[in-house]
């Protein structure tokens, strides 16, 4: 498994449990921002220790194929993590098929990185898990990422119902997907 790749702006990099401060002070930074559209968090989420055994959990099931989570950084600034794009629930057979997500640091927003990666992640999706189907779920409320996906080539598809726990309820999400032309 590739550990970095690099695109015109940014290195895209899967970290070890030793860069654990790295996502942490990320995590850290953008919690009222990151708050309304992620799930709840337990106290300790915002730990070392957490971040380091999240990360060997992900790093597992990046081994397994199960899922590609990548961690963006500037290449003038390879300390700040600035953002995630990730691949999750590769369903393999049959479907081909992943959910998308993807988080930016709010002082880095409007800047094309988190397109620049994302196009990037599609690329990988296709090309190296020959995956046929990508799909994104979004809150109606996060215009933003809304724009985002569709800039991408992302379709509507309907209202994925009470599909997600967010802020102590259950909330619809719009389901959007993207298919591969191959």
């Amino acid at each position: 498994m590739k550990m970095e790749y690099e695109t015109s702006r940014l290195f895209l990099k899967i970290l070890q449990s030793d860069s654990s401060d790295k996502v942490l002070d990320f995590y850290i930074r953008n919690k009222d921002f990151l708050e309304p559209f992620e799930p709840d968090r337990v106290s300790l989420f915002y730990t070392r220790a957490f971040q380091q055994a999240n990360l060997n959990y992900e790093n597992k099931l990046m081994k397994d194929s199960h899922m590609l989570r990548l961690w963006l950084f500037e290449k003038s600034d390879l300390n700040k993590t600035i953002g995630s794009v990730s691949i999750q629930n590769i369903i393999k057979g049959s479907y081909l098929s992943c959910i998308i997500s993807y988080k930016m640091d709010r002082d880095y927003l409007r800047l094309g990185y988190a397109t620049e990666a994302l196009y990037y992640l599609i690329n990988i999706a296709y090309s190296l898990y020959g995956l046929h189907r990508i799909e994104a779920y979004i809150v109606p409320d996060n215009l933003p990422s809304i724009n985002l996906i569709q800039k991408l080539g992302f379709l509507p598809e309907g209202i994925a119902r009470s599909s997600v726990y967010l802020r102590g309820k259950w909330i619809d999400q719009i389901r959007f997907a993207l298919i591969s032309e191959i």
